[in-house]
C-alpha cells in the first residue's frame, strides 16, 4: 500500500493545479469521471471544495476508499458506469466536470454527459468541464484540432477559458505533457 501511495502523491502536483484552478474560477465542486485512484477529488477536498469521483473498476474504488480512510481526508466516490449515472442528482450548481480520458476513450462520455446538460440547462448554474487532451496523436485519430476535442468543443460552442501543459501519468515517459482545457 506504501508505493500506491508513494505513487499517488509523487503524481498528484498536476491533479492539485487542475483543481486549484477550478476554484480560482470560482467553482466549489469538482466531479472526477473515470476517477481511477482519485487523486482530483482527494486534491479538491483538501482544497475545500466538495468533490465526487465516478469510477466503474471495483479495485480503484475501493483504492479510494482506503486511501480516504487511511490519509482522513474524506470525498464522495460512486462505484458505476459513468454513462448510467444522472448527473442531474449530483447537484451540478458550480461544478467543475472533469473527463478523466483522452479524446479516444472520453468522446462518448462526453457527449452523453452534454446531452444530459442540454436536456436540463434550466436546472444548471454554472458548470464547467476540464478535458485531457494530447499534443500527439494516434495515427488514425478522427480529430487533430484543439488537442483531440477540437469537434465536441465546436459542436457545443463551449469557450476556452483555460489551457494547461502538465505532467499526467500517461506522460511521465514522454517528452510533452497532457492538455487539460478548461471550458465553462
Amino acid at each position: 500500500m506504501s508505493q500506491v501511495i508513494n505513487h499517488f502523491f509523487q503524481n498528484g502536483v498536476s491533479a492539485l493545479i487542475m483543481t486549484l484552478v477550478a476554484k480560482n474560477l470560482g467553482f466549489e465542486n469538482i466531479i472526477d469521471i473515470g476517477s481511477g485512484d482519485g487523486r482530483l477529488i482527494y486534491c479538491g477536498s483538501i482544497l475545500g471544495l466538495h468533490s465526487v469521483g465516478i469510477e466503474i473498476d471495483k479495485d480503484l474504488y475501493d483504492l479510494q476508499n482506503e486511501i480516504s480512510i487511511s490519509s482522513n481526508v474524506k470525498y464522495e466516490i460512486i462505484n458505476s458506469d459513468s454513462n448510467s449515472i444522472d448527473y442531474m442528482r449530483l447537484g451540478l450548481g458550480n461544478t467543475m466536470i472533469f473527463i478523466s480520458a483522452l479524446p479516444e476513450l472520453g468522446e462518448m462520455l462526453a457527449y452523453e454527459i452534454m446531452n444530459q446538460f442540454i436536456k436540463n440547462k434550466e436546472k444548471l448554474s454554472k458548470v464547467g468541464i476540464t478535458l485531457m487532451g494530447s499534443h500527439t496523436h494516434r495515427k488514425y485519430s478522427r480529430d487533430k484540432s484543439k488537442w483531440g476535442w477540437g469537434k465536441f468543443i465546436d459542436d457545443f460552442e463551449l469557450k476556452i477559458v483555460e489551457c494547461l501543459s502538465l505532467p499526467s501519468s500517461r506522460t511521465l515517459d514522454k517528452k510533452r505533457n497532457t492538455k487539460f482545457v478548461h471550458d465553462p
